[in-house]
This record gives C-alpha cells, structure tokens and sequence, in this order.
C-alpha cells in the first residue's frame, strides 16, 4: 500500500500497490495457494470523520479536547449512512461481482487513521495465505482481524447459494461505543438478484465495540518451505548483537497537550532533513536521543514496552517499523523483564513459535489490572536483521499518536559508509 506520512494526510491519500510474482511461482506453490489468473479484488479499508481537517489538527496537537467520532468506515473509499449534511452524489457501496464456484484471492488493506478492524465476507470462510507481504502456512478463519497498516491475502471460495451478500469492516476494542456499521460492500454472485437495491441502505451505529480476542496470529507463521525468510536467517542459538528499549508513554506537557514520551523523552523533529545531516558529516545519533544507531549486519532486538496513558486507560498500538521486516520473538504481560529474554527468544525461535511481517500489534496485557498512570501493560520484542543501509522511521500507524511524537529513527549503516552514499 502507499498512503500520505504527513499530518493527517492517510485519511485522503492512501491506496493500493500490488506487486504480482511470475504465474508460474504461483503455480509451483500447490492447491493450498491456488487461484486462477484474475479472480482477484483489493479491498482498502479506511474511515472518514465529517470534520474539518485544521480543526482535527487543533484538537489533537493543541491543548488537548478529544478526537471527533469517527462518522464512517470506508471500502474501496465507498460508504453510506445518514450524514449531517446532504449526500450528494455517494453511490454507496461498491459491489464486486463474483462467480460461482471460483476461488478468489482478496487483498486487505487497513489505512485506517485510528481503527482496529474486524473484515468478513457474510457466511464465508477465508484462508490466510499473506500477511505484510510475506507467504504465511495457510490458515482458515472466520474472519481477519486487522490494524492500521497491515496486509493480508485470503483465498474464498465462492461456493454458497447464488445470492447476494454484505462484506463488512467493523471496528474492534476501545472504551466507548462501537461506532458506525456502514463499513460494507456487497459480494454478488453472477446470477443474483439486482444487488443496487442494499448499495444505499442506512444502519444505525453499533452500541458496543467487538471485544479484541487472540484470533489466530500464533498460527500466522511464514511458509520457510518458500525460503522468503532465508533472507533474514536467525541462528535461534545466537544472542542479538544489540538491544535499543523504546518504553513509551503518554502525558500531558505544562501546556495541556497530550504527547507521547520514549524512554522519557519526546521526538524532535529535525529542522534539516537527517539524510542531508548525515551527508554533510554530523552524527545524528547525537542530535536525538530518540534516533538508534545500527550497525550493517547486526541482529538488533527492539524492546517495546507499553503503558497505561495519563488520564486513560492502557491502548493498542500498531507498530511499523520502515525498511525492514521483522520476527515478533516475545511479548508478555505487564513490565519486561529483560533478565530473562534471551532464554524466552531462544525458545520460541526454536519451537518457530514467531511472526515474520511489518507491522505488529502491541496489545493492552496485565495479569492484574492497573489502572496508574505510566503502570505496565504489555511488551513485545521484534528481532530483525541489519541489511538495508538508510534513515528508517518506526512509528505507531494510529496517526494521533504520530501526531504526538509516537515515532523514533532507526540510522543503520556499515562502518565503511556511515554517510550512507549510494546505498
């Protein structure tokens, strides 16, 4: 996907980027990734609020007054509902033509600015065969359960009676109410009746928001039969060469702002581009606290530790991290203790008890729950190879969040290129 990384540009710059393999990959690949050539559809999910965008920014990078409800989900930038003001042209919602007894490869693609998403297809099961890019075993699920910022590709078959019916994007966790229920296309078999007549049909919103569950991720495990990890091979009997802790949390400053602080501090952001930096000879590691160096080659393990908000409750967030992917090697409850990672990595490599993708979910974990500001409440380590030279950002994909200075560089260079020419 491709989507707008400044201020609050993904809610209108945003799409698909589809890379397709050679047909005769696919076909070497068997039965469990079979789909013919064209049966095939993307769906973009996203969500719009209703609100003037400069006053968002204000509301959210000023003194702190709440975020606007969100007023509608997005399939394919397509929706319907009962709006505040006229509807004008909307079409409603798109409609994907599919016929009988094909199996289907369909791309999720979650840009949503804030949201949580659960994606289904009314009375059809999915097979996960990708997830952020990278071939997964495939497994069957009722539903996928989806962040901001992640991809995956499921296979349906499409083998129910000839009718039509509703595909839905729904949003999952977080306090309050559920929101709007009009993230929806319609999936119509050849030979069903008119399907124009739902394309405009009005539901209120859902009172309660979906309860987040495990859903399948420990099976979303990459196929090694294909080799796509042998690219960031990891010895499971070898330690990482580098650890960077990246402990964050969420505060009011003396002006009423809320802002996210990382190992303590914020993020500066740089009044000179940091590639410009590092080209005319200055050590940008010195400049931020909250820019890692890394060096070419190394393993590096990046500790996430979350915690409850000021005045919140404990949150998900949707970590991406740029130029790289990345096993998922721990996650446990409350506060890390790093005394003993090496021993849970070291297991859960060898029992290949990890995720390979982009972008993970770092989700609210207590064994007793604590409700104080700044107490522990879940971590998550991601392990990754040092192979791609550059200036990469990680950040949380919830854009507030980016706003508030939830964000960090990783600069990663070889000893003989720190200024990173020609890389």
């Amino acid at each position: 996907m491709y989507h707008g990384h400044m201020d609050f540009d993904i809610v209108f710059i945003y799409g698909a980027l589809i890379i397709r393999d050679n047909p005769s990959y696919w076909n070497a690949l068997g039965v469990d990734y079979h789909c013919e050539m064209g049966y095939e559809h993307h769906f973009v999910l996203s969500e719009v609020y209703h609100y003037p965008l400069h006053q968002f920014l204000l509301d959210v990078t000023g003194k702190w007054v709440g975020k606007p409800p969100i007023k509608s989900y997005t399939i394919n930038g397509l929706s319907y509902g009962k709006w505040d003001k006229n509807n004008g042209n909307a079409t409603g919602y798109e409609i994907i033509k599919v016929v009988p007894g094909k199996t289907y490869r369909f791309r999720v693609i979650n840009v949503a600015a804030d949201s949580l998403l659960r994606w289904k297809i009314e009375g059809h099961r999915l097979r996960v065969i990708e997830m952020d890019g990278i071939l997964a075993f495939p497994v069957w699920t009722n539903h996928l359960e989806i962040n901001s910022g992640q991809r995956y590709s499921v296979l349906v078959t499409m083998d129910k009676t000839i009718d039509n019916y509703w595909i839905q994007s729904e949003k999952i966790g977080g306090p309050g109410p559920g929101g709007p229920d009009n993230g929806r296309a319609i999936l119509s078999y050849v030979g069903a009746s008119d399907p124009t007549r739902m394309q405009k049909l009005v539901f209120p919103n859902v009172t309660q928001s979906i309860k987040p569950t495990s859903w399948i991720l420990p099976q979303l495990q990459p196929n090694r039969l294909l080799a796509q990890t042998e690219v960031y091979k990891l010895d499971p009997f070898k330690k990482s060469d580098r650890k960077i802790k990246v402990d964050t949390h969420m505060v009011f400053n003396d002006k009423g702002e809320r802002v996210f602080l990382i190992n303590g501090h914020a993020f500066k952001k740089p009044e000179k581009a940091l590639l410009t930096q590092v080209r005319q000879g200055i050590d940008i590691s010195k400049t931020d606290p909250l820019i890692f160096e890394v060096i070419q080659d190394e393993i590096v393990d990046i500790i996430f530790q979350n915690r409850v908000i000021e005045q919140g409750p404990c949150i998900q967030h949707p970590i991406h991290l740029h130029g790289h992917s990345f096993y998922i090697v721990a996650e446990g409850p409350d506060v890390v203790d790093t005394s003993k990672l090496d021993d849970i990595i070291h297991k859960n490599l060898l029992n290949r008890v990890v995720q390979f993708r982009d972008t993970f979910t770092m989700f609210p974990y207590q064994i007793k729950e604590n409700t104080t500001s700044g107490a522990g409440c879940g971590w998550t380590v991601i392990r990754f190879l040092a192979n791609n030279p550059g200036i990469w950002l990680s950040h949380c994909h919830i854009t507030t969040h980016m706003l508030i200075k939830k964000l960090f560089v990783i600069y990663e260079y070889s000893h003989d290129n720190p200024r990173l020419y020609n890389e």
